[in-house]
């Protein structure tokens, strides 16, 4: 099967559908959790939520859009397919790599994407640019996975629907106690035995707050990659951060403090 097949539209579908919009990304870092006890709260405070990848199980009934970029297969250790095997929303707009979609239920709204680079080149407020599409995605890291994670890919699409404001949470970048994600897993430190060795990320220490913790290379280098575009390609946007974690350019917002104020 190949892309052209899939008889899905693609997320070029929701091109300047928010216009001057507040929008909210929910990523799966440490913070998310922090996040959760004000999910009741967040559609005051935003125009539009997306959630990334495994974020979507826990604020499902407040997000607009769900973004998994990573590809699928019957044997990978992306399983998002497999726990939307349950109940939830059909009127989400799921946006999925193409490759591999073909295993989610076909009762959700899905949407096919792809991931490109557009050369360095992008139009972060289009899809489709200079003959190449998809959501963007970073240049290879030293070990050759592009660099951005779904973070970087969703900031795009927040950017495509119309948003001036884009807020991010779960885009730690490390990882902050003794689990990969805030849902408590540690898929990345405790590497299943049959993972390929060139699928396995290689395990660092970083510096955050005066602490030391671990995180991939892969995130690292995310962070720097992420923290170069925003004041660049994203200039015109403004760009804010409840995360607390690697990411330094975007604006820094204390989650507890931002809940507390009435929406300006």
């Amino acid at each position: 099967m190949t892309y052209a097949d899939l008889n899905l539209k693609t997320p070029a579908t929701f091109e300047n559908t928010s216009p001057g919009s507040r929008i909210l990304i929910v990523a799966s870092g440490h913070s998310t959790g922090g996040f959760l006890q004000y999910k009741e709260k967040a559609r005051k405070h935003f125009d539009v939520i997306i959630a990334c990848n495994y974020a979507f199980e826990f604020v499902d009934d407040i997000i607009d859009f769900h973004i998994v970029t990573e590809k699928t297969s019957r044997d990978s250790r992306n399983t998002v397919h497999k726990i939307l095997a349950g109940d939830f929303r059909t009127d989400v707009p799921r946006i999925v790599n193409w490759k591999g979609i073909e295993l989610y239920p076909k009762k959700y709204n899905l949407f096919k994407t792809t991931r490109a680079n557009f050369d360095m080149m992008p139009n972060i407020y289009k899809y489709n640019h200079n003959g190449q599409e998809g959501l963007l995605i970073g240049p290879a890291g030293k070990q050759g996975f592009a660099l951005g994670s779904v973070s970087l890919s969703a900031l795009h699409f927040a950017v495509m629907l119309g948003a001036v404001e884009v807020y991010m949470v779960g885009a730690d970048m490390c990882f902050k106690d003794q689990y990969d994600h805030f849902y408590k897993d540690r898929i990345y430190r405790d590497r299943p035995e049959d993972l390929k060795k060139s699928n396995a990320h290689n395990i660092i220490n970083v510096e955050l707050n005066g602490q030391k913790h671990e995180t991939t290379e892969y995130f690292k280098e995310s962070a720097e990659h992420i923290d170069k575009l925003v004041p660049t390609l994203f200039k015109d946007i403004k760009v804010f951060d409840f995360s607390n974690g690697l990411l330094t350019t975007p604006i820094k917002l204390n989650i507890e403090d931002f809940f507390k104020e009435p929406r300006c």
